[in-house]
């Protein structure tokens, strides 16, 4: 990447699309083809658009298993609004037990099934 499109990339990034135009010059601009320029624009668009936040969340909860969390922390954690943060903590009870207002015990589903396994191996 040359600088001209680096300099188009970030103005991009920090201005956002069709902004980005009045933040870089006009001569900086002729040096890149519209093609790569909508070929930045393409890949930043990707590159924003939000994950799944139920699978990010279940991971996220895997590595904390045990753990006690607060609904904003939980929203952080996925990039979504306290909202969408709730209607997944409603969609996963095995993941995310209430333990108080607004705090959850995250639980790995997988741990929890091969610890049953093991525990029911242990009593027979």
């Amino acid at each position: 990447m040359n600088e001209a499109e680096k300099a188009i990339r970030d103005a991009m990034v920090e201005h956002g699309s069709p902004n980005w135009v009045a933040h870089v010059p006009m001569s900086v601009r002729r040096q890149v083809p519209p093609k790569r320029i909508a070929e930045l624009r393409d890949e930043l668009a990707r590159s924003r658009r939000r994950s799944d936040p139920m699978s990010t969340l279940v991971e996220w909860a895997a590595g904390r298993h045990g753990q006690t969390a607060t609904t904003a922390e939980i929203a952080e954690a996925a990039g979504v609004s306290n909202s969408t943060a709730l209607n997944v903590i409603d969609k996963r009870p095995d993941v995310f037990i209430k333990r108080g207002r607004g705090k959850y015990e995250l639980r790995d589903a997988a741990q929890d099934r091969a610890d049953a396994r093991k525990t029911k191996e242990e009593q027979e």
